[in-house]
């Protein structure tokens, strides 16, 4: 009893919205971190896909980190296919709490109450910013699931199991962060049915970047699968950034978090909190692309592109 009752005190200490913010923050700091480390030993960690053919074959002679890396990551080597599976959780648990809110689910109105307790400090999203942020982020894993089945060419290239957990849990996390900060609203909306509240000008503004960053995402990935195998891309956003896929998920999460804005705020911080972790995650793996573009194409073919944010990175 004793241990339980101390693991709920541990729990009481943050919101269930800092608890959130605290799993993107620590998962962004754990992936910063890597940088510190030798770069053969950073790239056995982080290299995947077309990089991880260039990955060091072997420790160098008297390197005891490199070659206890290299043999803890040539286990729990999967294949890159399933990256399907990070869509269809990001899916799975939209529809999850949809079902949850829906039918008015006791874990939901726990989860929402712990988060409501402090509602009288911190502002509320409101229930159409709840909805909508809701609905596009269940979008944005349909279509991506759909991409990955459809559109992205089958690879046989692996990635390290890490890897893959880290993705699963920010999109299990993710699907709560979209609402959490909207707790207060939908337990009013439960209490009170008729009481509807209009759209800010943050949920439009937010949506039309959402759309735009989506469909520019889509016709990137479209134009990766059809390229040449590990060649340059250099249609539409290319021809500006390394990564122009990248930038688009970074203005897609960055766009709900201006959807997700609780009244009176510009930003979600739960959902911000997700676009640090986005940017320094995939800000990495832009890095290592830039280098192996440079190392197979030559600098000079990439010298006028930023690597994934333009006029920032």
């Amino acid at each position: 009893m004793r241990v339980y009752e101390y693991g709920i005190t541990v729990f009481q200490l943050l919101s269930p919205a800092q608890w959130v913010q605290t799993f993107f923050i620590l998962a962004a700091a754990a992936v910063l971190a890597l940088t510190v480390l030798p770069s053969r030993t950073r790239r056995l960690l982080l290299d995947y896909g077309a990089r991880g053919g260039s990955r060091p074959s072997a420790a160098a002679a008297g390197d005891w980190l490199e070659a206890i890396t290299a043999t803890v990551t040539s286990w729990g080597q999967i294949p890159h296919s399933w990256f399907a599976a990070f869509y269809a959780t990001s899916l799975a648990g939209s529809a999850f709490w949809a079902y949850q809110f829906v039918f008015q689910s006791e874990l939901l109105r726990v989860i929402a109450s712990a988060q409501d307790a402090g509602r009288s400090e911190t502002a509320d999203q409101s229930l159409v910013a709840v909805k909508v942020a809701w609905a596009l982020m269940a979008l944005q894993g349909a279509r991506r699931l759909f991409e990955q089945l459809f559109v992205v060419q089958s690879s046989t290239s692996k990635m390290w199991i890490v890897h893959w957990a880290l993705g699963l849990s920010f999109y299990m996390f993710m699907s709560v962060a979209v609402w959490i900060q909207g707790s207060g609203s939908i337990l009013d909306q439960w209490s009170n049915p008729n009481n509807v509240h209009g759209a800010g000008l943050n949920v439009f503004t937010g949506s039309v970047m959402f759309l735009i960053a989506s469909v520019t995402q889509f016709k990137c990935h479209s134009h990766l699968a059809n390229l040449k195998k590990y060649s340059l891309p250099t249609h539409g956003l290319f021809q500006y950034t390394v990564c122009a896929h990248y930038t688009c998920e970074c203005l897609i999460y960055f766009s709900l978090a201006i959807v997700a804005a609780p009244e009176g705020q510009l930003f979600n911080k739960t959902i911000l909190a997700a676009v640090v972790f986005v940017a320094v995650n995939l800000g990495l793996t832009a890095y290592g692309t830039r280098k192996w573009y440079e190392t197979k194409f030559g600098a000079d073919k990439i010298a006028s592109r930023w690597t994934m944010i333009p006029l920032v990175y």
